[in-house]
């Protein structure tokens, strides 16, 4: 029996991963995937216009113009002040700034100031953790690459 070739196959399922009303990442797209995956081996190949042997060459290349490759979808990086703009921005941290502004008005001023360490401490501490995270994450994500051949 011929086994279908993975390649020929995949760009079918593109349509469906990367929705181009979705965007990435999306419940919409999981949710179309979702449906695929309920159905049997024939509907599913039917649903995607393909056959168990794969693609023709001619759908290869319209699949390819009209949906692009399937690669793996990045996520978006924040620079630095960016991270800590996202990190400083919590429910918490405005409670507690508004709690030290409060404090200090009323007369309190050690106590604004302890509340106001505690913020930057906290910030900070989340920020240093969650970007020495994400550099472990890039450099794990350099050491490991996928390669891929096609028999023709």
């Amino acid at each position: 029996m011929n086994k279908p070739n993975p390649i020929a196959v995949t760009p079918a399922l593109v349509p469906v991963l990367q929705s181009s009303s979705a965007p990435e990442g999306s419940t919409a797209s999981g949710k179309a995937l979702a449906e695929v995956a309920r159905l049997s081996p024939d509907e599913a190949l039917q649903r995607l216009s393909s056959t168990a042997a794969g693609l023709a060459p001619g759908q290869v290349e319209e699949q390819l113009r009209s949906v692009g490759p399937n690669r793996v979808a990045r996520q978006a990086r924040y620079t630095v002040l960016g991270e800590l703009a996202a990190r400083s921005i919590n429910p918490l941290n405005i409670l507690l700034l508004s709690l030290a502004t409060a404090s200090y008005f009323l007369g309190d001023q050690r106590a604004a100031i302890m509340i106001a360490i505690m913020v930057v401490l906290s910030i900070t501490l989340g920020f240093l953790q969650e970007h020495r995270s994400n550099k472990a994450a890039d450099e794990l994500q350099k050491m490991v690459s996928i390669t891929t051949s096609v028999r023709r």
